[in-house]
């Protein structure tokens, strides 16, 4: 039962989450328009010196998509609600599991749990460490945003973002599933974020503390990540996603 309900919560906080976002793409639009030159922006005045409607703009129009702007606004804070509500169902701990615990007359005769052992996390001499495999590029970092701040840079490529990586996910496209969660989970909670910076033998990783907040514009980052394609993955990466596919038993086609 704990599982169906996560995973329901998870379609829906999804499904609200693409609404979001055409909400935001047309949000987009008409704040666009309205500050394009010329035009009176989104309070500016619509009367000229003498008391007249001004007859270099379309009165009506600005009217028109700033109450249409209005109504968006609103409906983009009800639906954030909602999709945060959802995904805190989905982040929550299963019932069954907290059944149980509850149950238990006497809980510190429990075992203590303990990470699956990972042997890929166990230390290895620097000389034969490889590279590890970027999940997702940033191709957009926004003016004043949280990720500016922190240090993010355009292409950058993003090995790790807090527990998400291809240690712990088989594919990007799994690991970028579940960064909208990662970030709600985490807001306004600074996150280690490892990017490989750079192109052929001039790359390095980078350390950079990323928090995701709300801020002037949209989202909680303030940059655009695309997702990496596997099947155009450098070879310098393969022994390392190799190694945490056969450790972990995850399938690996596309290695």
């Amino acid at each position: 039962m704990g599982y169906e309900r996560e995973r329901s919560a998870r379609q829906k906080a999804l499904a609200l989450n693409k609404k979001k976002e055409a909400i935001e793409a047309e949000m987009d639009a008409i704040f666009s328009y309205l500050t394009a030159p010329g035009m009176p922006g989104i309070t500016g005045n619509l009367v000229d010196g003498d008391g007249f409607p001004r007859a270099d703009i379309d009165v009506h129009k600005v009217r028109s998509q700033r109450q249409r702007l209005a109504m968006l606004k609103t409906d983009h804070k009800n639906i954030s609600a909602e999709a945060e509500k959802h995904l805190l169902i989905a982040l929550a701990p299963r019932e069954d599991n907290a059944a149980s615990s509850s149950s238990d007359p006497n809980p510190s005769t429990q075992p203590e749990f303990k990470e699956p052992h990972d042997a890929a996390s166990e230390p290895v001499p620097a000389e034969h460490q490889p590279k590890r495999q970027p999940f997702a590029e940033v191709d957009a970092v926004f003016p004043n945003s949280p990720a500016e701040s922190a240090g993010v840079m355009l292409n950058d490529r993003i090995v790790s973002f807090g527990t998400i990586s291809l240690r712990s996910f088989s594919t990007p496209a799994l690991a970028m599933e579940n960064l909208p969660a990662l970030l709600q989970q985490k807001k306004n909670q600074s996150i280690e974020v490892i990017v490989e910076r750079g192109t052929g033998d001039n790359s390095n990783m980078v350390t950079l503390s990323l928090t995701p907040t709300e801020w002037a514009g949209r989202g909680l980052l303030g940059c655009h990540v695309v997702r990496m394609n596997v099947e155009e993955e450098d070879e310098r990466y393969r022994p390392d996603v190799t190694a945490a596919t056969q450790v972990r038993g995850l399938p690996h086609t596309n290695v």
